[in-house]
């Protein structure tokens, strides 16, 4: 019996708290004379606040990055937005006292690179890539691009102040890298073979969820050909350090953002 009426006791006491009567006699938080009500109180205006700034900073953020891209493309490339898809940000590198945004895009020419200085919105470095009509060399844009992202991954630079062509290669901040490609990979840095690649070119967010469905890094892939077939951007890549007779997977991007991957008869789509 002392358990039900306790139980008869605390619904009792829930009815009264929240009794509609009582309820509109509240003009204020303090009006509330239990501690916990008031905290539970203040505690969800906090969160509600937090979250509600957060949607609308995450908001203002993509508009003002999709400005930016429409700015890009149509003041500096001279292009219109129906002719470039699969617009993608690389990576972010603290550069100066600004950063460097290292972009990706695809049109009907190949898979296009960007290097732009945040601070004043100039195009530094821009590369067009298709390894079927014309395989990049190591002072290709595309080297320094990879260059870059390595030193900033592995941290052996960590704020770029400058960099640079050299007659050797690429100088960043005050040092000479000399870099090795192989099909526009890089693969090599000072003559020392890399363990995990900076894939650039694995870096769109749909590709890399697909390859994951794989179970396959993209640092660990191998790139093969990038170029365009029958409209669509192709790229095929394969595991580091495997045979001829390993699975080789063909990716296709079109310009409406789908993405497919295929390895040998195995087909997944996004």
């Amino acid at each position: 019996m002392k358990i039900i009426d306790s139980l008869r006791n605390h619904l009792v006491e829930i009815r009264d708290r929240f009794d509609p009567q009582k309820v509109k006699k509240i003009k204020k938080i303090r009006d509330f004379k239990s501690k916990k009500t008031r905290f539970i109180i203040y505690t969800s205006i906090v969160l509600f606040s937090l979250g509600f700034g957060l949607i609308n900073l995450f908001k203002q953020e993509e508009l003002s990055e999709r400005n930016f891209r429409d700015k890009i493309i149509q003041n500096e490339l001279k292009s219109s937005k129906e002719e470039i898809s699969n617009w993608n940000l690389v990576d972010k590198i603290p550069f100066k006292n600004s950063f460097i945004s290292i972009y990706q895009f695809q049109n009907k020419d190949g898979l296009n690179f960007l290097i732009i200085d945040r601070s004043n919105n100039q195009i530094l470095f821009k590369t067009t890539i298709d390894t079927v009509k014309s395989e990049p060399k190591s002072d290709d844009p595309i080297a320094l691009i990879q260059l870059l992202v390595f030193l900033s991954d592995t941290g052996r630079e960590g704020k770029l102040n400058s960099f640079a062509k050299t007659e050797n290669g690429w100088e960043v901040n005050g040092k000479e890298f000399k870099v090795e490609l192989r099909y526009g990979q890089l693969v090599k840095v000072n003559d020392e073979e890399i363990s995990q690649y900076p894939n650039v070119y694995l870096s769109q967010p749909a590709i890399r969820r697909l390859m994951k469905s794989f179970e396959k890094d993209p640092k660990k892939m191998m790139i093969g050909r990038v170029t365009i077939d029958e409209g669509e951007l192709l790229i095929t890549t394969r595991e580091k350090d495997t045979g001829d007779g390993a699975p080789v997977y063909e990716i296709r991007s079109n310009s409406n953002s789908e993405v497919k991957i295929t390895e040998n008869k195995l087909i997944k789509k996004e």
